[in-house]
């Protein structure tokens, strides 16, 4: 699981853009009991790279 600062890095994205992305249903985020923040699965995060990739 990763955390917000993680993707970010990942996928050099800012985070504000990272935060539109979990706004708008794009990116899962997921939120864990007595955690604070969200966790991203690594594969969904992937996959988003990718579609933004191959748009681009």
């Amino acid at each position: 699981m990763l955390t917000i600062t993680d993707v970010c890095a990942r996928i050099r994205f800012s985070r504000r853009r990272v935060d539109a992305l979990i706004a708008d249903g794009v990116l899962p985020a997921y939120k864990i009991p007595k955690v604070r923040g969200f966790r991203f699965h690594a594969a969904d995060v992937d996959a988003l790279f990718e579609r933004v990739r191959v748009a681009a």
